[in-house]
Protein backbone atom coordinates (compact mmCIF):
# COMPACT_ATOMS: atom_id res chain seq x y z
CA UNK A 1 0.00 0.00 0.00
CA UNK A 2 1.33 3.20 -0.92
CA UNK A 3 2.07 6.05 2.45
CA UNK A 4 -0.20 7.79 3.41
CA UNK A 5 -0.49 10.88 5.38
CA UNK A 6 -1.27 10.47 9.33
CA UNK A 7 -4.17 13.12 9.53
CA UNK A 8 -5.75 11.03 6.68
CA UNK A 9 -5.69 7.80 8.57
CA UNK A 10 -7.04 9.35 11.82
CA UNK A 11 -9.67 11.29 9.89
CA UNK A 12 -10.67 7.89 8.36
CA UNK A 13 -11.37 6.05 11.27
CA UNK A 14 -12.40 9.31 13.75
CA UNK A 15 -14.53 11.68 11.39
CA UNK A 16 -14.13 14.31 13.52
CA UNK A 17 -15.61 17.48 12.79
CA UNK A 18 -11.90 19.24 12.47
CA UNK A 19 -10.61 16.24 10.10
CA UNK A 20 -13.98 16.50 8.07
CA UNK A 21 -13.36 20.07 7.67
CA UNK A 22 -9.42 20.17 6.95
CA UNK A 23 -8.86 16.92 5.12
CA UNK A 24 -11.03 15.89 2.06
CA UNK A 25 -11.45 12.35 1.53
CA UNK A 26 -11.99 12.44 -1.90
CA UNK A 27 -8.80 14.49 -3.04
CA UNK A 28 -8.26 15.15 -6.67
CA UNK A 29 -4.64 12.92 -6.96
CA UNK A 30 -3.83 9.62 -8.46
CA UNK A 31 -1.61 8.59 -5.83
CA UNK A 32 -4.86 8.29 -3.43
CA UNK A 33 -6.33 5.57 -5.01
CA UNK A 34 -4.99 2.42 -3.17
CA UNK A 35 -6.25 4.72 0.28
CA UNK A 36 -9.47 5.29 -1.20
CA UNK A 37 -9.99 2.01 -2.18
CA UNK A 38 -9.66 0.63 1.34
CA UNK A 39 -10.93 3.33 3.43
CA UNK A 40 -14.11 4.97 2.02
CA UNK A 41 -16.52 1.47 2.54
CA UNK A 42 -15.45 1.91 6.27
CA UNK A 43 -16.54 5.79 5.95
CA UNK A 44 -19.65 5.03 3.92
CA UNK A 45 -20.49 2.44 6.77
CA UNK A 46 -19.86 5.10 9.25
CA UNK A 47 -22.14 7.61 7.62
CA UNK A 48 -24.89 5.93 6.17
CA UNK A 49 -27.10 8.60 5.32
CA UNK A 50 -26.47 12.58 4.42
CA UNK A 51 -29.14 14.75 5.80
CA UNK A 52 -28.88 18.55 4.95
CA UNK A 53 -30.41 21.50 6.69
CA UNK A 54 -29.49 25.45 5.74
CA UNK A 55 -30.74 28.71 7.85
CA UNK A 56 -34.39 28.09 6.93
CA UNK A 57 -36.40 30.54 4.61
CA UNK A 58 -36.98 33.99 5.91
CA UNK A 59 -38.71 36.82 4.28
CA UNK A 60 -37.94 39.81 5.32
CA UNK A 61 -41.24 41.87 6.63
CA UNK A 62 -39.39 45.37 5.29
CA UNK A 63 -39.26 44.08 1.48
CA UNK A 64 -41.64 46.86 0.68
CA UNK A 65 -38.71 49.02 1.10
CA UNK A 66 -36.94 47.68 -2.17
CA UNK A 67 -39.10 49.81 -5.00
CA UNK A 68 -36.32 51.32 -7.66
CA UNK A 69 -32.98 50.84 -8.95
CA UNK A 70 -30.59 53.87 -9.10
CA UNK A 71 -27.70 52.65 -11.96
CA UNK A 72 -25.94 56.34 -11.75
CA UNK A 73 -25.65 59.29 -9.43
CA UNK A 74 -24.67 59.78 -6.21
CA UNK A 75 -27.80 61.08 -3.82
CA UNK A 76 -30.99 60.14 -3.55
CA UNK A 77 -33.03 62.68 -4.31
CA UNK A 78 -37.20 63.55 -3.15
CA UNK A 79 -38.41 66.32 -4.37
CA UNK A 80 -42.09 67.48 -2.78
CA UNK A 81 -44.55 69.60 -4.77
CA UNK A 82 -47.20 71.14 -2.63
CA UNK A 83 -50.99 72.11 -3.86
CA UNK A 84 -51.63 75.79 -5.42
CA UNK A 85 -53.98 77.76 -3.05
CA UNK A 86 -56.44 79.59 -4.35
CA UNK A 87 -56.55 83.32 -4.42
CA UNK A 88 -59.58 85.74 -4.74
CA UNK A 89 -60.64 86.49 -7.88
CA UNK A 90 -60.28 90.15 -8.67
CA UNK A 91 -63.40 92.11 -9.17
CA UNK A 92 -62.47 94.79 -11.67
CA UNK A 93 -64.04 98.10 -12.07
CA UNK A 94 -64.48 99.19 -16.28
CA UNK A 95 -60.68 99.68 -17.80
CA UNK A 96 -59.17 97.73 -14.89
CA UNK A 97 -56.25 95.69 -15.44
CA UNK A 98 -54.51 92.39 -13.59
CA UNK A 99 -50.88 92.26 -14.04
CA UNK A 100 -50.44 89.15 -16.33
CA UNK A 101 -46.55 89.16 -15.32
CA UNK A 102 -46.89 88.62 -12.11
CA UNK A 103 -44.59 85.43 -10.66
CA UNK A 104 -46.24 83.12 -8.35
CA UNK A 105 -44.35 80.19 -6.99
CA UNK A 106 -45.28 77.29 -6.30
CA UNK A 107 -44.34 75.54 -2.88
CA UNK A 108 -41.23 73.03 -3.65
CA UNK A 109 -38.95 71.07 -1.56
CA UNK A 110 -36.40 69.05 -2.13
CA UNK A 111 -34.34 66.16 0.32
CA UNK A 112 -31.59 64.64 -0.85
CA UNK A 113 -28.95 61.70 1.05
CA UNK A 114 -26.57 59.13 -0.18
CA UNK A 115 -26.26 56.21 2.81
CA UNK A 116 -24.45 54.65 0.04
CA UNK A 117 -23.67 50.84 1.68
CA UNK A 118 -21.61 48.51 -0.41
CA UNK A 119 -21.62 45.15 0.32
CA UNK A 120 -19.99 42.12 -0.98
CA UNK A 121 -21.33 38.56 -0.25
CA UNK A 122 -18.27 35.68 -1.05
CA UNK A 123 -17.99 31.73 -0.58
CA UNK A 124 -15.37 29.46 -2.20
CA UNK A 125 -16.38 25.57 -2.88
CA UNK A 126 -13.56 23.25 -2.82
CA UNK A 127 -13.99 20.27 -4.53
CA UNK A 128 -12.51 18.07 -2.75
CA UNK A 129 -13.72 19.01 0.40
CA UNK A 130 -17.77 18.95 -0.88
CA UNK A 131 -17.34 15.68 -2.47
CA UNK A 132 -15.95 14.01 0.81
CA UNK A 133 -18.83 14.48 2.66
CA UNK A 134 -20.94 12.05 0.18
CA UNK A 135 -21.05 8.73 -0.49
CA UNK A 136 -21.21 8.80 -4.83
CA UNK A 137 -24.35 7.71 -5.32
CA UNK A 138 -25.95 10.70 -3.27
CA UNK A 139 -26.13 12.85 -6.03
CA UNK A 140 -29.71 14.27 -5.08
CA UNK A 141 -27.95 15.22 -1.89
CA UNK A 142 -24.81 16.86 -3.12
CA UNK A 143 -26.70 18.81 -5.46
CA UNK A 144 -28.79 20.01 -2.62
CA UNK A 145 -25.97 20.47 -0.58
CA UNK A 146 -24.18 22.92 -3.67
CA UNK A 147 -27.48 24.86 -4.38
CA UNK A 148 -27.99 25.78 -0.43
CA UNK A 149 -24.37 26.94 -0.30
CA UNK A 150 -25.01 29.14 -3.36
CA UNK A 151 -28.42 30.15 -2.15
CA UNK A 152 -27.10 31.09 1.45
CA UNK A 153 -25.18 34.11 -0.66
CA UNK A 154 -28.79 35.68 -1.38
CA UNK A 155 -29.81 34.94 2.05
CA UNK A 156 -26.66 36.90 3.90
CA UNK A 157 -27.87 39.74 1.60
CA UNK A 158 -31.81 39.38 2.41
CA UNK A 159 -30.80 39.21 6.55
CA UNK A 160 -28.48 42.18 5.83
CA UNK A 161 -31.02 44.25 4.48
CA UNK A 162 -33.81 43.48 6.70
CA UNK A 163 -31.10 44.06 9.84
CA UNK A 164 -29.87 47.29 7.94
CA UNK A 165 -33.77 48.83 7.38
CA UNK A 166 -34.53 48.55 10.69
CA UNK A 167 -31.47 51.12 11.46
CA UNK A 168 -32.93 53.50 8.98
CA UNK A 169 -35.75 53.32 11.00
CA UNK A 170 -33.54 53.43 14.54
CA UNK A 171 -32.18 57.05 12.91
CA UNK A 172 -35.46 58.23 12.24
CA UNK A 173 -36.67 57.80 15.86
CA UNK A 174 -33.90 59.56 17.11
CA UNK A 175 -34.36 62.42 14.64
CA UNK A 176 -37.58 62.85 15.80
CA UNK A 177 -37.36 62.01 19.51
CA UNK A 178 -38.19 65.80 20.34
CA UNK A 179 -40.98 66.36 18.47
CA UNK A 180 -43.92 65.23 20.04
CA UNK A 181 -46.71 65.46 17.29
CA UNK A 182 -44.37 62.39 15.47
CA UNK A 183 -43.32 61.10 18.85
CA UNK A 184 -46.75 59.52 20.19
CA UNK A 185 -46.06 58.34 24.12
CA UNK A 186 -48.14 55.55 24.89
CA UNK A 187 -49.21 53.31 28.12
CA UNK A 188 -47.19 49.72 27.84
CA UNK A 189 -50.02 47.10 26.67
CA UNK A 190 -50.44 44.62 29.94
CA UNK A 191 -54.45 44.41 30.44
CA UNK A 192 -57.27 45.28 27.78
CA UNK A 193 -57.46 48.72 28.72
CA UNK A 194 -53.71 49.61 28.15
CA UNK A 195 -55.06 47.57 24.46
CA UNK A 196 -57.74 49.51 23.89
CA UNK A 197 -55.95 52.70 24.34
CA UNK A 198 -53.20 51.88 21.66
CA UNK A 199 -55.05 50.72 19.32
CA UNK A 200 -57.55 53.54 19.96
CA UNK A 201 -54.29 55.83 19.53
CA UNK A 202 -53.11 54.35 16.55
CA UNK A 203 -57.07 54.85 14.93
CA UNK A 204 -56.85 58.29 15.89
CA UNK A 205 -53.67 59.28 13.89
CA UNK A 206 -54.72 56.92 11.07
CA UNK A 207 -58.42 58.50 10.46
CA UNK A 208 -56.03 62.16 10.58
CA UNK A 209 -53.79 61.54 8.36
CA UNK A 210 -56.64 61.06 5.48
CA UNK A 211 -56.66 64.58 6.09
CA UNK A 212 -54.49 68.08 5.24
CA UNK A 213 -51.82 67.77 7.81
CA UNK A 214 -48.29 68.85 8.24
CA UNK A 215 -47.53 67.70 11.86
CA UNK A 216 -46.75 63.70 10.73
CA UNK A 217 -43.75 64.37 8.82
CA UNK A 218 -40.52 65.67 9.95
CA UNK A 219 -40.39 67.87 6.89
CA UNK A 220 -44.13 69.73 8.02
CA UNK A 221 -45.46 69.85 4.71
CA UNK A 222 -49.06 69.14 3.74
CA UNK A 223 -49.89 65.18 3.59
CA UNK A 224 -52.95 63.74 3.03
CA UNK A 225 -52.72 59.69 3.14
CA UNK A 226 -55.39 57.00 2.29
CA UNK A 227 -56.21 54.21 4.87
CA UNK A 228 -54.72 51.94 2.05
CA UNK A 229 -51.37 53.59 2.13
CA UNK A 230 -50.86 53.11 5.81
CA UNK A 231 -48.63 50.37 6.97
CA UNK A 232 -48.47 50.06 11.17
CA UNK A 233 -44.52 48.32 11.61
CA UNK A 234 -45.42 46.90 14.88
CA UNK A 235 -43.11 44.48 17.62
CA UNK A 236 -43.86 40.72 17.11
CA UNK A 237 -44.26 40.49 21.04
CA UNK A 238 -46.92 43.34 21.31
CA UNK A 239 -48.99 41.96 18.76
CA UNK A 240 -49.01 38.81 20.58
CA UNK A 241 -49.90 40.75 23.65
CA UNK A 242 -52.79 42.29 21.31
CA UNK A 243 -53.85 39.01 19.71
CA UNK A 244 -54.18 36.95 23.22
CA UNK A 245 -55.83 40.33 24.53
CA UNK A 246 -58.31 40.10 21.67
CA UNK A 247 -59.53 36.45 22.24
CA UNK A 248 -61.41 37.43 25.19
CA UNK A 249 -63.36 40.52 23.37
CA UNK A 250 -66.17 40.22 21.72
CA UNK A 251 -66.79 42.08 19.55
CA UNK A 252 -63.32 42.35 17.79
CA UNK A 253 -64.53 43.86 14.87
CA UNK A 254 -64.56 47.30 16.68
CA UNK A 255 -60.75 47.31 17.45
CA UNK A 256 -58.99 48.05 14.50
CA UNK A 257 -56.31 49.68 13.37
CA UNK A 258 -57.72 51.79 10.34
CA UNK A 259 -54.67 50.94 8.62
CA UNK A 260 -53.73 48.61 5.10
CA UNK A 261 -50.95 46.55 6.56
CA UNK A 262 -49.59 45.24 9.85
CA UNK A 263 -46.07 44.30 9.50
CA UNK A 264 -43.86 42.85 12.29
CA UNK A 265 -40.74 42.77 13.43
CA UNK A 266 -38.54 41.75 16.27
CA UNK A 267 -36.80 44.97 16.76
CA UNK A 268 -36.71 48.36 15.88
CA UNK A 269 -32.48 48.82 15.26
CA UNK A 270 -30.25 50.07 17.38
CA UNK A 271 -29.10 46.31 18.92
CA UNK A 272 -25.83 47.23 20.49
CA UNK A 273 -23.46 44.11 21.79
CA UNK A 274 -22.36 44.80 25.62
CA UNK A 275 -20.27 43.36 28.26
CA UNK A 276 -22.82 43.88 31.32
CA UNK A 277 -25.96 45.91 29.15
CA UNK A 278 -25.07 49.38 29.32
CA UNK A 279 -24.36 51.60 26.81
CA UNK A 280 -20.63 51.96 28.41
CA UNK A 281 -19.63 48.98 27.71
CA UNK A 282 -20.49 47.98 24.05
CA UNK A 283 -18.83 45.91 22.02
CA UNK A 284 -17.21 46.40 18.65
CA UNK A 285 -16.95 44.06 15.92
CA UNK A 286 -13.80 42.40 14.83
CA UNK A 287 -13.07 42.20 10.82
CA UNK A 288 -10.87 40.26 8.32
CA UNK A 289 -8.54 41.69 5.76
CA UNK A 290 -11.90 41.84 3.53
CA UNK A 291 -14.15 43.73 5.87
CA UNK A 292 -15.89 40.65 6.65
CA UNK A 293 -16.86 39.84 10.76
CA UNK A 294 -15.34 36.99 11.42
CA UNK A 295 -16.37 34.72 13.36
CA UNK A 296 -15.61 31.61 15.99
CA UNK A 297 -15.11 28.34 15.26
CA UNK A 298 -19.10 27.78 16.74
CA UNK A 299 -20.00 30.21 14.31
CA UNK A 300 -20.12 33.41 16.97
CA UNK A 301 -19.33 36.53 15.77
CA UNK A 302 -16.06 38.00 17.28
CA UNK A 303 -16.41 41.30 19.51
CA UNK A 304 -13.70 43.44 20.84
CA UNK A 305 -13.52 45.85 23.85
CA UNK A 306 -11.86 48.62 21.75
CA UNK A 307 -12.65 49.86 18.42
CA UNK A 308 -10.21 48.85 15.74
CA UNK A 309 -8.73 46.02 17.74
CA UNK A 310 -8.35 42.83 17.01
CA UNK A 311 -8.40 41.25 20.59
CA UNK A 312 -11.30 39.30 21.10
CA UNK A 313 -13.37 39.53 23.78
CA UNK A 314 -14.07 36.24 25.34
CA UNK A 315 -16.46 36.87 28.01
CA UNK A 316 -20.44 36.48 27.56
CA UNK A 317 -22.00 39.24 25.89
CA UNK A 318 -25.11 40.94 26.80
CA UNK A 319 -27.88 42.52 23.76
CA UNK A 320 -28.78 46.16 24.65
CA UNK A 321 -31.99 47.30 22.71
CA UNK A 322 -31.61 51.03 22.99
CA UNK A 323 -34.81 51.31 21.09
CA UNK A 324 -36.92 48.83 23.58
CA UNK A 325 -39.34 51.30 24.43
CA UNK A 326 -40.62 51.41 21.01
CA UNK A 327 -43.61 49.69 20.74
CA UNK A 328 -45.01 50.60 17.09
CA UNK A 329 -44.55 53.24 13.76
CA UNK A 330 -47.59 53.86 11.66
CA UNK A 331 -45.89 55.01 7.99
CA UNK A 332 -46.73 55.43 4.45
CA UNK A 333 -46.16 52.56 2.23
CA UNK A 334 -43.26 54.79 0.41
CA UNK A 335 -41.44 55.93 3.53
CA UNK A 336 -38.35 54.07 3.06
CA UNK A 337 -36.61 53.55 0.62
CA UNK A 338 -33.69 51.01 -0.93
CA UNK A 339 -32.58 52.23 -4.06
CA UNK A 340 -30.41 49.33 -5.65
CA UNK A 341 -27.71 50.38 -7.91
CA UNK A 342 -25.27 47.05 -8.28
CA UNK A 343 -26.65 43.53 -7.70
CA UNK A 344 -24.16 41.06 -9.37
CA UNK A 345 -23.45 37.72 -9.19
CA UNK A 346 -20.20 36.40 -10.36
CA UNK A 347 -17.89 33.52 -10.21
CA UNK A 348 -14.35 32.59 -10.97
CA UNK A 349 -13.29 28.83 -11.52
CA UNK A 350 -9.70 27.84 -10.89
CA UNK A 351 -8.77 24.51 -12.33
CA UNK A 352 -5.67 23.75 -10.96
CA UNK A 353 -6.80 24.38 -7.22
CA UNK A 354 -10.20 22.60 -8.01
CA UNK A 355 -12.07 25.02 -6.36
CA UNK A 356 -15.01 28.24 -7.50
CA UNK A 357 -14.94 31.71 -5.55
CA UNK A 358 -18.63 32.88 -5.97
CA UNK A 359 -19.52 36.71 -5.20
CA UNK A 360 -22.46 38.76 -4.94
CA UNK A 361 -22.03 42.10 -5.49
CA UNK A 362 -24.58 44.34 -3.57
CA UNK A 363 -24.41 48.26 -4.02
CA UNK A 364 -27.61 50.01 -2.63
CA UNK A 365 -28.71 53.76 -0.72
CA UNK A 366 -30.64 53.72 1.72
CA UNK A 367 -32.88 56.42 3.55
CA UNK A 368 -36.71 57.33 4.66
CA UNK A 369 -38.61 60.41 2.37
CA UNK A 370 -38.80 63.16 5.08
CA UNK A 371 -41.97 64.49 3.22
CA UNK A 372 -44.08 60.82 3.82
CA UNK A 373 -46.06 60.71 7.42
CA UNK A 374 -44.39 58.46 10.20
CA UNK A 375 -45.51 58.19 13.93
CA UNK A 376 -43.77 56.69 16.28
CA UNK A 377 -45.49 54.88 19.12
CA UNK A 378 -42.89 55.48 22.07
CA UNK A 379 -44.35 53.57 25.77
CA UNK A 380 -44.30 56.09 28.42
CA UNK A 381 -40.78 55.65 30.67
Amino acid sequence: MRDINTAFLTRANELTAEYMANNPLMQESSTLTTVLNQYFPNLVQRIGLTLIKDSGEFNNPLNFARVTTMPLGEYLQHIFVDFVDPEDFPQLEQGGTVDPFIIHKPFVAAYANTNKIPKNYSVTLHDATVKGAFHTGEISAFTTMLAQITTGIDKGREAFQFEQTKEILARYIVDVAADTDITQVVSAITDQESMIAFISKVKEISIDMQFWRTFYNQAGVKRAVSRAQLKLLIRASAMNTITNQLSTIFNQENLNFEVGEIVQIDNFGGIVPTIDGTIGTQLFPVYNAQGRHLRNDDGTYVWTETAGSTTPYTGAIVSLDTNEDIIAMLVEDDFLLIAEQTLELDFNRNARGKYTNFFLTDIAVYGYIPFSNAVVFKIAS
